[in-house]
């Protein structure tokens, strides 16, 4: 096949590829693209406010982030001049006698050039030939004649550079110690300590003498027969394609295209052409511009009237290289887990041991067990989501029944105590009636009763007063007597009356414990929202061991000074302690070597166990559970329950059973105590297996009990190796662990009870803890003063 050398693909440097004229001062981006200044000028200024911050390359689209000292006016300016492209301009003109007198140019006026400055690195017309050989600082350049620039050798000077540093400086030399090129200014005050400071020109040959800029070429010609080598291989893989073009010209029939550029601009054009290479439908305007952009000119076209009936071969959509967007990515790097460019394999990868082309890797990749396994293992995923899905679906009913069963449970609290208050309302009314009719006309007869002797004195008074006035002497002293009789009744009247009558007042005293209950009583209830981890629901990838025929591997020993008398390790795999000397509890991390967080205990902790994702309790002897949080790995203690705890408790569907003497003492999520279940020894560890059974030991015991949620025994295990049970655990596979403290092993059981085998045997010291992970892979057993890991293969 042929070498891309045969037919080098000819590209014009010295045209624009915005305005596709001849460059006039031509700027480049750090991807080393180059433009006129005023054409980046204008796409920067178009272009600026919706890349917010940058422009992206208009040939490789890389994105140039705009420096923050710089205006976007200004932009366009500051950019680095490309030097050599300003020289081959200058060439080219020369050549072709068409070059004007740059000093007229600077003042507007146009000149033709008929002379060429070696030092100025400028063409002059003759006036300006004659004052330049005049001026005393540019006697000593060396000018020629333009006509003979081509045809003479001459030695020839590069364009002044200016220092970025002091523009009104050109640079003249270069600090190796620093990789950098400056001026004689630079050089005094920033590179005067430097050992290696040499001029441009030394710096010049001697790199162009070292080794590596020798063997470039060679680094090349190898880099090359490896590009060759993969042109081959994507020759192999064109017949893989044709279901690809199929299914294009099946596009093709179905509908117009559109241009797939234009389409980017919300804009409508038909297409005409199609780009093999981008795999995209093109405009005739579109397809003119993408022959002559210079990352394009080699891409495939064909008309698109004729795509159905052509038989084509063609590669897939060019995916262009993260690092160098005008490259396409061509490798693999296995040790890096990588795509890249050719480039990017020649400078980042050349030494790595396993780099291939993107095909044979892909082939490779399409056999290997883990793409194989690649839909079980999403079929696996999507079913434990089907499974999660129909599980919140139910849980957002009963969750709605819950709710609509609160508001129901208040209306019917608050009718229950309006209706009860309402009828000791209706009582006291009642009585305050009663009360009313019986008292009220007593007082109002007596008062009436009074009115009536007033209105007799009154009557008396005026009588008196006729008859000491009018009255003859008989009828006078008549009058009289029967006047005094009266007074007499009277003052009778008032002496006894004086003395019997009373103030008769009524007041209300209200319930005294109506009275507490507007005191202590804040809120009609309380609102708990109870959150229980689904273990049941595991993802299925969530590869579980087989704890049947596992194998326990002692990963740490770690040193711990107290008594562990309590473990569990939590789903993010951090450990929890609980350690009798010190009546604390401690969250380490994975390895159990580091203390993230601990907290004081009030007595002895034994048994400990998170009851959701963030909360947990501590069972302290003799005194309670300590109820605490866990957020962002601290400690909180919360709340606690009072009651006569020996060793352990289990937390199961919102209710705590708490081990006691000769009875499980079962409290509810707000811990108040529901019931007890009676048993016939003193309760040490336990643990809940299946929702259905509770299983428990007896501190110092050789047996395990086992029975209902409400106390009817199951099975109770007893062994001749099992010596002073502890602890007891169940694994996610639902196997039975019990510790022997003395006889310094672990005993596996069966959901049956029955042996499956002494899966820990001869440890260094008696166990009083043991737990596992979710997934069975690891094992934390707490000791005195020891905390021993083991991982389960």
């Amino acid at each position: 096949m042929a070498s891309s050398t045969e037919n080098p693909v000819k590209v014009d440097l010295t045209t624009c590829s915005i305005c596709f004229e001849t460059f006039k001062t031509p700027k480049y981006f750090p991807c080393l693209h180059s433009f006129c200044e005023g054409c980046i000028k204008t796409y920067i200024t178009t272009t600026f406010v919706q890349t917010k911050g940058g422009v992206n390359c208009p040939v490789c689209r890389m994105y140039v982030l705009k420096p923050e000292d710089i205006s976007i006016d200004d932009w366009s300016s500051k950019l680095p001049t490309n030097h050599i492209l300003v020289s081959l301009i200058d060439t080219n003109e020369l050549k072709s006698g068409q070059k004007l007198c740059a000093a007229c140019s600077r003042e507007n006026e146009s000149e033709s050039a008929t002379s060429w400055c070696i030092n100025c690195g400028e063409a002059l017309c003759k006036s300006c030939e004659r004052y330049h050989r005049r001026n005393k600082f540019l006697s000593n350049h060396k000018v020629v004649d333009i006509e003979n620039y081509g045809t003479t050798e001459l030695p020839y000077n590069h364009k002044d550079i200016q220092c970025t540093e002091h523009p009104d400086k050109n640079v003249e030399a270069y600090c190796s110690d620093h990789s950098a090129i400056c001026c004689m200014t630079c050089v005094m005050l920033k590179h005067r300590k430097c050992d290696n400071v040499g001029s441009i020109q030394d710096a010049a040959e001697e790199m162009k003498k070292s080794k590596e800029v020798k063997s470039f070429k060679d680094d090349l010609m190898e880099l090359k027969k490896t590009l060759d080598a993969l042109v081959e291989c994507t020759m192999d893989n064109l017949q893989n394609f044709d279901k690809d073009i199929k299914k294009m010209k099946l596009d093709s029939k179905s509908g117009q295209k559109l241009c797939i550029p234009c389409s980017r601009e919300n804009e409508t054009e038909s297409a005409s052409s199609w780009c093999i290479n981008c795999g995209e439908a093109l405009c005739k305007l579109c397809e003119r511009y993408h022959r002559k952009q210079k990352s394009s000119i080699t891409h495939k076209l064909i008309d698109i009237g004729n795509y159905e009936t052509t038989d084509l071969k063609c590669n897939y959509v060019d995916i262009p290289c993260t690092e160098h967007p005008d490259k396409i990515v061509e490798a693999y790097c296995r040790d890096h887990s990588a795509i890249c460019c050719m480039t990017c394999a020649f400078l980042k990868h050349r030494n790595c041991k396993n780099v291939g082309s993107i095909h044979d890797v892909a082939e490779e990749m399409k056999t290997s067990r883990e793409v194989e396994n690649f839909s079980d293992v999403l079929q696996d995923v999507q079913n434990t989501l089907d499974a999660m899905l129909q599980y919140t679906s139910g849980n957002l009913q009963e969750f709605d029944k819950d709710i609509e069963k609160m508001k129901v449970d208040v209306d019917t609290l608050f009718t229950k105590l309006s209706n009860h208050l309402s009828q000791l309302k209706s009582d006291i009314l009642s009585e305050i009636s009663k009360l009313e009719k019986e008292v009220r006309p007593a007082i109002e007869d007596k008062h009436d009763e009074i009115k009536c002797k007033i209105s007799t004195i009154e009557n008396d008074l005026a009588l008196f007063q006729t008859n000491m006035k009018y009255a003859p002497p008989a009828q006078f002293l008549q009058a009289m007597e029967k006047l005094m009789e009266q007074r007499s009744i009277l003052e009778q009247f008032v002496n006894e009356e004086s003395q019997k009558l009373k103030e008769i007042r009524v007041t209300f005293d209200a319930s005294e414990k109506l009275l507490e209950i507007e005191k202590d009583i804040k809120a009609f209830g309380e609102v708990n929202i109870r959150r229980t981890s689904r273990t049941d629901m595991l993802r299925s990838t969530d590869k579980q061991v087989d704890m049947s025929s596992v194998v326990p591997t002692l990963s740490s020993d770690i040193y711990t000074q107290y008594a562990v008398t309590g473990i569990s390790v939590l789903e993010n795999g951090l450990v929890l302690l609980s350690t009798y000397g010190s009546q604390t509890i401690e969250l380490r991390d994975h390895q159990c070597s580091s203390v993230l967080s601990s907290s004081l205990l009030p007595g002895h902790p034994w048994g400990i166990k998170m009851t959701s994702d963030t909360e947990g309790a501590v069972a302290i002897e003799r005194r309670g559970l300590i109820i605490f949080n866990i957020q962002n790995n601290q400690i909180t203690k919360i709340k606690e329950i009072r009651t006569n705890v020996n060793r352990d408790f289990v937390y199961h569907q919102g209710k705590y059973y708490i081990g006691c003497d000769k009875n499980i003492a079962v409290y509810d999520s707000n811990h108040h105590k529901v019931r007890d279940i009676s048993v016939d020894n003193n309760v040490g560890y336990m643990a809940v297996r299946d929702g259905t059974f509770l299983c428990y030991t007896v501190w110092g015991g050789r047996e395990l009990y086992c029975i209902t949620m409400d106390g009817t025994p199951v099975f109770t295990y007893t062994h001749d190796k099992l010596r002073y049970t502890s602890d007891v655990t169940v694994d996610h596979a639902g196997y039975i662990y019990v510790c022997g403290y003395r006889s310094k092993n672990v005993h596996q059981r069966s959901h049956d009870g029955k042996l499956q085998r002494i899966i820990f045997n001869n440890l260094s010291l008696g166990p009083n803890c043991v737990s596992f992970n979710k997934h069975g892979d690891k094992a934390v057993i707490g000791c005195d003063g020891k905390v021993l890991s083991y991982d389960i293969k």
